[in-house]
């Protein structure tokens, strides 16, 4: 979709927290590659194609690669945890706009799904899309207006 809309005339951004690979998912760091940022720069080029996105990162290289995508990058000054770092993208967000929060780890995202995903999110005030276990969740949603809340991690 053009213009980074969705649905009926909505606009969203998505707020995407990446860690620094010193806290990130140390399981997936390779000598010589950072798969957890490539994955998540993968998570930030998709959600790119359909929404602005701003990245929460205090990591250089991610934020350099986010902004390669045309992604704003918003400093993880915080260290307050996930909810801290989405909490300063959201205030970052520019008010009028749907807003969401989407994790960094889904190398598999599509832009269309994404795009459905988020034309559906537009029928409601707020709305979760639980991870694949069901235990936890991948994205959150608030339409433009409503309070932000959310409640990632433990």
């Amino acid at each position: 979709m053009n213009d980074n809309q969705q649905g009926e005339g909505h606009a969203w951004t998505v707020v995407v927290p990446v860690k620094p690979s010193r806290v990130g998912k140390s399981r997936l760091e390779v000598p010589g590659v950072a798969l957890a940022h490539a994955i998540a720069l993968d998570t930030v080029a998709a959600a790119a194609r359909v929404a602005h996105v701003i990245v929460v990162t205090d990591d250089p290289e991610v934020a350099d690669g986010a902004r390669g995508t045309g992604a704003d990058v918003v400093p993880d000054a915080d260290a307050g945890g996930l909810d801290a770092a989405i909490a300063a993208g959201i205030a970052a967000a520019p008010p009028e706009r749907d807003r969401a929060a989407l994790l960094g780890d889904l190398p598999a995202l599509r832009s269309e799904e994404l795009a459905a995903t988020l034309a559906a999110a537009a029928a409601v005030d707020r709305a979760v899309v639980a991870d694949a276990e069901g235990t936890g969740s991948t994205l959150v949603t608030a339409r433009a207006g409503v309070p932000w809340s959310s409640a990632f991690g433990d």
